[in-house]
């Protein structure tokens, strides 16, 4: 991958016979060579987002108690009350706020990179630690891989008191990039 680019096959892959192999290649030739020519110069990089919902949680209520400020109840029942109305309509506004988080992220990211793809988030969180919000890989040029994680950098330094972290890690074979060679039979 450090000398030319790579079609990264699924794992365990296997030929039967050299014919097999010479066969297949045949038969794909033009899939393979583009593919060649799209990931030349270029690695994956995946990105993945964890959300500290208690730290994401604590600042929405901060801010909405801020905007209610001398509109709550002075009793302290009613005022308990109208802080758990409020509490309660975190959970939505964090919702929101998250969607235009990872929109602005992608955009930003997208920017430095060749091609883009969500992935599947898996979540094996309790509800006290950070969970997985985000998991994406980019195509990223190798001229604008420093590019690419300075903006990570940067994100993070913008987002991370408001509970949001981004990793990436990198690069990798391109794997989220692959043309699909299903219905095909390799023996």
């Amino acid at each position: 991958m450090r000398s030319s680019p790579v079609v990264p096959a699924r794992f365990a892959t296997l030929f039967s016979s050299r014919a097999r192999l010479e066969a297949w290649l045949a038969t794909h030739h033009a899939a393979v060579a583009g593919a060649l020519e799209r990931f030349t110069d270029r690695g994956e990089w995946a990105v993945k987002g964890m959300l500290n919902r208690t730290l994401a949680e604590a600042r929405l209520f901060a801010l909405a108690l801020g905007r209610e400020g001398n509109m709550l109840p002075s009793s302290p029942g009613a005022r308990y009350l109208a802080e758990q109305r409020i509490r309660a309509g975190v959970g939505q506004e964090l919702n929101a706020w998250l969607q235009g988080a990872r929109e602005r992220v992608a955009n930003e990211l997208r920017t430095h990179a060749a091609e883009f793809r969500e992935r599947v988030i898996l979540s094996t969180a309790s509800p006290e630690e950070e969970a997985p919000v985000l998991n994406w890989a980019f195509l990223v040029p190798r001229r604008t891989v420093a590019d690419f994680t300075a903006r990570i950098h940067l994100i993070n330094a913008s987002y991370s008191d408001q509970g949001l972290v981004l990793h990436v890690s990198g690069p990798w074979p391109p794997y989220s990039f692959c043309p699909s060679f299903e219905g095909t039979l390799v023996e």
